[in-house]
């Protein structure tokens, strides 16, 4: 129910913030089935975490 958050965070990389997100929001869904961006491009669950990033997390979906 929510389209965005602001968020501090300790997390270190993208798979750390993944973690906080889902135990907050109790998502299900584990990292081989979400797709992390950073800034509008996909990035790789190991990308360090910067100040000001605009984060997004999709989950599976179909389409063309």
């Amino acid at each position: 129910g929510t389209t965005s958050e602001i968020l501090r965070t300790s997390a270190a990389t993208l798979s750390g913030l993944w973690e906080e997100v889902r135990l907050r929001h109790g998502f299900t869904l584990d990292l081989p089935h979400v797709k992390p961006a950073i800034d509008n491009e996909f990035a790789d669950w190991t990308t360090p975490l910067a100040a000001d990033q605009t984060i997004a997390f999709m989950p599976p979906f179909a389409g063309g």
